[in-house]
């Protein structure tokens, strides 16, 4: 049975299950989303769809291929974000096929010259997706230039669910990787954010010192070294002080203090995350992998030597006619 787009805006504002989407609460919890951002993220449907656009809200679960076959192009960007951010579209449940429009609408968009259009693709990181989260990220760094004023403004909204600017400072550390130019106007901002590190919350702090790390921006060192001794720093992100520095290509001071504190601390925190039972059953799980691995291996392997056997009988069986065909010319 196909269900009904549900009514986002009378959705219970209280967090469902530990894999549901969260669709935002009242803000006071800045680990989620906020309700008004995704309302404001996902807009009411404006009307139908287009051919060609309107193939994608009937096609369900296919490949880049099928898609590429509809002559979905540059010109049809503003749709195709409109599509992005509908929200039936986006609440559509069941086994209706047009729920898979935004992503479909997503992966084209990949492709295509979004300069003009990156703010309006941004307000996407308010939404628990990450799919969608991850590809406005990828998006944002290959656009460069126009992408780095909205993402500042979003990176520094304090009123922003913290993954989403914790995502934007991802972008930002991208766009400067991708677009050297930049980084004369990109790592200022984000050492003025961390230079504010009282005032970030932790997720936000470990995403701008992790953009300012995968840089290689050496000088914002003091900078990165005081987040960690005020204890902003989420180690089990990046690793804790000693390997950021090995990261940066500086070599540890073994009588530093912070080296053992951030280690115990990064300690503490992946014994809290993933408790010994829990390992226990990710070391079994992965055993049974590899047990299966090597087990479809061998089975491969075997595959492939009775195969190479057959093959080799065949030969010779070939060989020994031709040589009896031989034989028996000469006898003649």
């Amino acid at each position: 049975m196909i269900d009904e787009p549900f009514d986002l805006e009378q959705e219970p504002l209280e967090k469902g299950d530990l894999f549901d989407i969260d669709w935002g609460g009242d803000g006071a919890d800045p680990d989620r989303p906020v309700r008004a951002h995704v309302l404001a993220a996902l807009r009411p449907s404006s009307g139908p769809y287009q051919p060609p656009l309107d193939a994608l809200l009937a096609l369900g679960d296919v490949d880049a291929a099928t898609l590429a076959e509809l002559g979905i192009g540059q010109e049809h960007v503003s749709e195709l974000v409109r599509m992005l951010r509908d929200r039936d579209l986006n609440t559509s449940m069941g086994d209706d096929p047009k729920g898979w429009g935004p992503s479909h609408a997503l992966d084209i968009l990949a492709d295509l010259d979004l300069s003009a259009h990156i703010d309006d693709i941004i307000p996407v990181l308010d939404l628990d997706f990450d799919r969608f989260a991850d590809a406005v990220v990828v998006m944002a760094s290959k656009v460069g230039a126009p992408a780095v004023a909205p993402l500042r403004a979003y990176l520094e909204d304090q009123n922003r669910w913290v993954w989403g600017r914790n995502r934007a400072a991802d972008a930002l550390g991208d766009i400067v990787e991708q677009h050297p130019e930049l980084r004369a106007e990109v790592v200022p901002m984000l050492s003025d954010m961390l230079s504010r590190v009282e005032e970030l919350p932790e997720e936000v702090a470990t995403g701008v010192m992790g953009s300012l790390v995968d840089i290689k921006a050496v000088e914002t060192l003091p900078l990165i070294r005081r987040a960690f001794e005020l204890g902003k720093i989420n180690e089990t992100m990046y690793g804790p002080w000693g390997e950021v520095l090995k990261t940066l290509g500086i070599a540890p001071d073994a009588d530093d203090p912070l080296i053992e504190e951030s280690h115990r601390r990064y300690q503490e925190r992946w014994d809290s995350q993933f408790p010994p039972e829990m390992l226990e059953n990710i070391r079994a799980m992965q055993a049974r992998q590899q047990i299966e691995q090597a087990r479809a291996a061998a089975q491969t392997t075997a595959k492939q030597r009775k195969q190479e056997k057959f093959r080799k009988e065949k030969n010779k069986r070939k060989t020994a006619s031709a040589s009896r065909k031989a034989n028996r010319k000469k006898r003649k």
